[in-house]
């Protein structure tokens, strides 16, 4: 679902979401720690579906059924 949420951001927004050299993004994807700003003009269910997928802890995303389902 990480995956999923940065594509999902990216496609959104029109840029990626980690920047840098390529040891600076491995850094940013095994930290997970991200501060992103999210467009205004997103829909809700946009804007609750990319915050889902990139909680920092798996147990708290969103699951493949749960994300089919929503």
């Amino acid at each position: 679902m990480w995956a999923i949420g940065c594509i999902f951001y990216q496609l959104l927004h029109g840029k990626l979401l980690f920047t840098g050299d390529f040891k600076q993004v491995i850094k940013q994807h095994k930290e997970k720690v991200i501060d992103f700003e999210i467009d205004k003009s997103l829909s809700k269910q946009n804007v609750r579906l990319i915050k889902k997928c990139l909680k920092p802890i798996s147990l708290q995303r969103f699951s493949f059924a749960k994300l089919i389902e929503d």
